[in-house]
């Protein structure tokens, strides 16, 4: 049964490398320089500043989600390659579903994939706007409890 609890300084690498490969998997469209290049600062300026939380299956961390409390904004939702197609995904969104009343975030709209897991999961498209960093068009989305 898998395990969610709040992520602690031991799971930062294996966080980072599940992001990595999931943001280059599920983001072709942009290159996979592009990801390497903001290894840091995930690691130092976008984790630390986010509530973490991971979702381990056997004591091996299959992936995490990255909430701004203040702001209620789903920062990241990442679960390893080989962990995807087994519901973590689903139960990480969740439970932070359970613990706020409304959610937003960003996903680009070419993320076909990740479009349709947040609409299945009650999220709406706001609106449409490019992300500034890729230049690729990009989804707000929102989630309410009400």
């Amino acid at each position: 049964m898998p395990l969610i609890r709040v992520a602690n300084a031991d799971d930062i690498t294996q966080m980072l490398q599940i992001w990595l490969d999931a943001s280059m998997q599920a983001h072709h469209f942009i290159p996979a320089h592009f990801w390497q290049a903001q290894l840091c600062n995930m690691r130092d300026i976008y984790l630390p500043m986010a509530e973490n939380h991971i979702i381990e299956q056997n004591g091996i961390v299959a992936g995490f989600i990255s909430v701004l409390k203040a702001e209620q904004f789903l920062a990241a939702l990442f679960v390893a390659p080989e962990f995807q197609r087994y519901g973590f995904g689903s139960q990480l969104l969740q439970f932070a579903q359970q613990q706020f009343t409304e959610l937003n975030l960003q996903v680009y709209t070419e993320n076909t994939n990740a479009v349709q897991f947040y609409r299945k999961n009650a999220f709406q498209i706001v609106r449409e706007s490019m992300d500034i960093h890729t230049d690729h068009p990009q989804f707000d989305m929102y989630w309410s409890a009400h």
